[in-house]
């Protein structure tokens, strides 16, 4: 694994960008190089890449508002499931956004299609 130091602006907006998310999120937007690490790869071979920040939205709303904080400032965006990529889809070669979706953990229906 490599080091995860703090992240260094790519972006021109990355800081403002990271503020907006912290803003709306709290503490469940992040910087800390530990959370980083984590998102940094799946289960794959290829070398960790870190993202700028991991955010964990609860809800439809929350991600609306992160990919707008996105493309907003024109930073890239990856999902981050479980982290079990073997084909490296969750490392951020050029940093950017993650969304850990783990915390997206209830099913809601607003149609009637839902209905049983």
């Amino acid at each position: 694994m490599t080091s995860v130091g703090t992240p260094a602006p790519a972006y021109p907006g990355l800081n403002a960008a990271t503020e907006e998310l912290k803003s709306l999120l709290g503490k469940r937007a992040t910087t800390a190089a530990a959370v980083r690490e984590q998102h940094s790869h799946g289960e794959s071979y290829h070398t960790p890449a870190a993202p700028d920040v991991v955010c964990f939205p609860q809800n439809t709303e929350e991600v609306s508002e992160i990919l707008k904080i996105s493309a907003k400032h024109q930073i890239p965006v990856i999902p981050f499931g479980a982290g079990t990529s073997k084909e490296g889809h969750v490392h951020a070669v050029r940093g950017g956004i993650t969304i850990d979706m783990r915390e997206m953990n209830k099913i809601s229906c607003s149609s009637l299609a839902c209905q049983s």
